[in-house]
């Protein structure tokens, strides 16, 4: 008798993303960015509530993918199946207005990505009967997600599709919970978890150089104002990986599965504010350059909220003590630098917004050399791998 395609994993076994995961992670963070990118010159809070609901749509697809293949051995094998999921979701950031004219497309194609999802769940409900109540929810959970946005599927008016697209985006938030606390005999891989999440962070980081040469494309000239906010832009991007993968060093949650996901699911907002983070850096630099009102709206509260989210992950990291003190001081550092990208666009300076953005810069750089573990930035060199093996 053959043993069946697909099982429950072990808990904390040696399993590394796949070449195909980390190419399915690089499709959705591309589809993220260039959704984002549409909403550049939409003002807030329009721009800010259109960019989280689809954020929210799109990542419930990956996150579905992440955890299923975190808790099955055998489902990375399913090649066809993450292709075509890559297929859909990068169609989706095709699809400039969703919530007006694309409408009706955004569903169809919405739809048949997560009936995908929806197929995944079922086969493993068959497949391993020990965990049928979690694949069992999660699969009434997704169908539940299509629901609103097919009664909306005759809506005329702009604002009864965006009510449908939020209560789509809105319900896994109520359902996946319900599923994993509800059974406790998964084995959710935490290494898997980790690197996972590392690489999602890190490819939305990447997110933020591709915006800043897009301004710079669009810009279609340099001037010494927008190379100075290019490299204070670089610096901030560089800060937030830093203060996030020195955090990393040391500990993990071998033994901690629900702990785990928990964490990954925190990562949410994070990955949201640094893509959100990418448009206000293009925003800043184009309306550098055309000399337009104020830009750093949405930089400011991406920004800032993503360092925060940061220092929360961090404090909810593991069990094993870590140096909070050097993590709150990078974060200041942090804070200062992207305060030097944002102050000429905010009207509030010292004396001249110029003079306000090179002193914040020398600040962060002097909040870097003295902090509280002596070594720059609290570590004697560069994070280069996840927790524990």
């Amino acid at each position: 008798m053959t043993e069946p395609v697909l099982q429950l994993r072990k808990p904390d076994t040696a399993h590394r993303p796949g070449w195909l995961e980390l190419l399915f992670d690089l499709a959705f963070v591309v589809a993220l960015g260039s959704t984002a990118h549409t909403l550049v010159d939409m003002e807030m809070p329009e721009g800010l509530f259109r960019y989280t609901v689809i954020f929210l749509l799109m990542t419930w697809a990956w996150t579905t993918y992440a955890f299923f293949v975190g808790i099955f051995a055998g489902s990375e094998e399913w090649h066809g199946l993450a292709l075509a999921q890559m297929a859909l979701v990068l169609l989706l950031a095709t699809l400039r207005d969703p919530f007006g004219e694309d409408f009706d497309e955004f569903v169809i194609v919405y739809t048949l990505l997560r009936l995908l999802n929806v197929g995944m769940y079922l086969r493993a409900w068959l497949l391993v009967p020990e965990l049928r109540w979690l694949t069992g929810i999660q699969s009434v959970g997704i169908a539940l997600t299509l629901l609103p946005l097919w009664l909306g599927w005759n809506a005329d008016d702009q604002v009864s599709r965006q009510q449908l697209l939020l209560i789509a985006a809105l319900i896994p938030i109520a359902v996946a919970p319900l599923a994993f606390l509800a059974h406790r005999s998964f084995a959710f891989n935490a290494a898997h978890t980790l690197e996972r999440v590392g690489l999602f962070v890190t490819l939305s980081l990447g997110e933020c150089f591709l915006a800043i040469a897009r301004a710079g494309d669009a810009v279609g000239f340099v001037s010494l104002a927008a190379l100075v906010h290019g490299a204070l832009a670089v610096f901030v991007v560089f800060a937030l990986w830093r203060i996030y993968f020195g955090m990393l060093e040391g500990a993990g949650f071998q033994g901690q599965h629900r702990r785990a996901v928990f964490w990954m699911v925190l990562h949410l907002p994070l990955v949201m504010c640094i893509i959100g983070l990418a448009t206000g850096l293009e925003r800043n630099l184009v309306f550098l350059a055309e000399q337009r009102a104020a830009a750093s709206d949405r930089l400011l509260i991406a920004w800032g909220v993503a360092v925060l989210t940061v220092v929360a992950l961090g404090m909810f990291w593991g069990e094993r003590k870590f140096d909070l003190r050097a993590l709150l001081w990078r974060a200041a550092a942090t804070l200062t630098a992207g305060m030097a990208i944002a102050v000429p666009f905010l009207s509030a300076s010292l004396l001249s917004p110029q003079a306000a953005l090179y002193f914040l810069f020398l600040a962060s750089l002097l909040v870097m050399a003295i902090n509280p573990s002596v070594k720059p930035w609290g570590y004697g060199k560069l994070p280069d791998r996840l927790g524990d093996e």
